[in-house]
């Protein structure tokens, strides 16, 4: 385990640096998008009643269990679509298969699925479908994630971190601990006798295995994959691993302090953009995934600039601690102008604590577990089932 400086870094031009962080906008913008439309269809879905009453027509054949038993086919043909692209150039034996045998394999299988819906529709529409809401986010970061590594022919450490890097494991995991406690105390601010019933409800053992699975580790290994081994990694690539690491470091913090601004543009302030079509949720989606990767770029050229003046000694750590204390100083400054809440602030300072943490326990470890473990953490922490008990308990 080293902390490898500028000797790695490479000296492109603007415009090649501005080509590879545009795609980069086009990956985020392309997994925040679809992400929340197949989470939208996936929540129409659980509401469509698994009758035998015709659903499109009066005398359509198109039942409710019929068309739900359809679309699930559906999505599981598509998740093997995908699932078959992504393995294919990496397991051999599949890209062997033949084309008519892989139709007969596929055709097989979505028949089966189909005609198991139909039979269990009631189970699937009361505990599958729920799950598979909450499962939308997860599943399209870590296949967008894998597609991109890919097709940008990125390495990616999937190995465990060795026992040299057990000082780096524990670090970055008490940072996205204590930032989550953070943003724990920022929440307790406005813990009042009014939340008071909210903030204690009970959970039980399902919905704690719920947010373990699904929040803490789907959700962890979906943001290191999409933000360390994807970004990170080619980023790292093109330009170096300090530049990575700051750019990482710099895109969650702004791109979540855009969200804010532009949500307040379109819907508090019902301004001019607000009647516009497009400037709806994935209108300011697509804003804040530009704003935060053109900040993110303008501060990996800035980092750029200092290692070649400082004869190439910056590191990973100096890269990932700089760009998150000037940017930690920006927000809290533009919050205090701005009437931002505790919250609002600590959820930002706290996201771009364990952003710096994950890149530069990924950069010194190889470990796409390292940085999945921070994220993890942290979402556990702040959003999940067991926010509330914890705020029960601390307040």
């Amino acid at each position: 385990m080293t902390d490898r400086p500028l000797q790695r870094s490479r000296s492109i031009d603007a415009r090649s640096s501005l080509v590879e962080y545009g795609g980069v906008v086009v990956l985020l913008g392309a997994v925040v998008v679809l992400g929340t439309a197949l989470r939208r269809v996936l929540e129409h879905l659980a509401r469509v009643p698994p009758t035998a009453e015709p659903v499109i027509g009066v005398a359509s054949a198109f039942t409710g269990r019929i068309l739900l038993s359809f679309v699930y086919a559906v999505l599981v043909l598509g998740a093997l679509g995908v699932g078959y692209a992504l393995a294919r150039g990496r397991v051999d034996r599949l890209d062997r298969i033949d084309a008519p045998d892989l139709f007969t394999i596929t055709g097989t299988i979505v028949a089966a699925v189909f005609v198991l819906a139909y039979v269990a529709i009631d189970p699937i529409q009361r505990s599958v479908a729920p799950i598979a809401v909450d499962l939308a986010g997860p599943v399209t970061m870590v296949a967008f994630a894998l597609g991109y590594i890919q097709y940008r022919d990125v390495p990616i450490g999937v190995s465990m971190p060795d026992g040299d890097a057990l000082a780096s494991v524990f670090g970055v995991t008490l940072l996205a601990v204590l930032a989550g406690g953070a943003v724990l105390i920022g929440l307790g601010t406005v813990y009042t006798d009014v939340f008071e019933s909210v903030f204690q409800s009970r959970i039980g053992p399902a919905s704690v295995l719920h947010s373990v699975v699904i929040t803490g580790i789907l959700g962890g290994v979906g943001y290191a994959l999409l933000y360390n081994a994807a970004i990170q990694g080619r980023l790292g690539l093109i330009s170096g691993p300090a530049q990575a690491v700051a750019a990482v470091t710099v895109l969650f913090p702004v791109r979540a302090w855009a969200s804010i601004e532009l949500y307040s543009i379109t819907v508090f302030r019902q301004g001019p953009m607000a009647s516009i079509p497009f400037v709806g949720s994935n209108g300011r989606v697509i804003g804040a995934v530009v704003v935060g990767v053109a900040a993110a770029w303008l501060f990996a050229r800035g980092i750029g600039t200092l290692q070649s003046r400082l004869d190439d000694t910056v590191t990973t750590v100096h890269a990932g601690v700089a760009a998150a204390m000037i940017v930690s100083v920006a927000f809290v400054l533009v919050g205090v102008v701005r009437g931002y809440s505790i919250v609002a602030v600590s959820r930002i300072v706290g996201i771009m604590a364990v952003a710096a943490a994950a890149s530069i326990g990924y950069e010194r470890t190889r470990s796409v577990w390292v940085p999945a473990l921070a994220f993890g953490a942290y979402l556990l922490l702040v959003n999940s089932a067991l926010t509330r008990p914890l705020l029960a308990a601390m307040y």
